[in-house]
């Protein structure tokens, strides 16, 4: 399915299956994403701020460009995720498996990442001024650029 454009805002989403579904330059504001599986689906430049996608299953998102500021992804599995440009200011991404994700040139301000699994994920090129990365696990296999604005464990 094609929903190009669309507004979601504030929609409930629960128990929703998404597969092969474009999405891109939708909103979906403040939606409860609540437990939802999306597999393989495209939201590039979409709006998730704010939204609810705590505990959701998420395989293969081409995700470039979404702005998922403040959004709650809690405990989020997120494998093979594309958020090349992302804006993910403020968002909560603790106890996520974010497992091969691409993070290139995202804005991860203020973002938290408690606990979050890390293996196999690219960082290079972020903005992680204040991102609490307490406790997260990258097993040595984490790319995290250099230089002084090197999106690091350490910040």
């Amino acid at each position: 399915a094609w929903f190009f454009n669309s507004s979601f805002r504030g929609t409930v989403l629960k128990g929703v299956r998404m597969e092969d579904v474009k999405l891109d330059n939708s909103t979906f504001v403040n939606a409860d994403f609540g437990g939802v599986v999306i597999v393989d689906t495209s939201a590039r430049g979409a709006n998730l701020s704010h939204a609810d996608l705590a505990n959701t299953v998420l395989r293969d998102p081409k995700w470039e460009g979404v702005d998922l500021s403040h959004a709650n992804l809690r405990g989020v599995e997120m494998h093979n995720a594309r958020l090349k440009g992302a804006k993910a200011e403020g968002a909560d991404f603790t106890g996520a498996d974010l497992l091969n994700g691409d993070f290139r040139q995202a804005r991860l301000s203020w973002a938290r990442f408690v606990g979050a699994k890390l293996t196999r994920t690219r960082w290079v090129g972020a903005e992680c001024k204040g991102t609490n990365f307490t406790s997260a696990l990258d097993t040595g296999t984490a790319t995290w650029g250099w230089g002084a604005n090197a999106c690091t464990s350490k910040r």
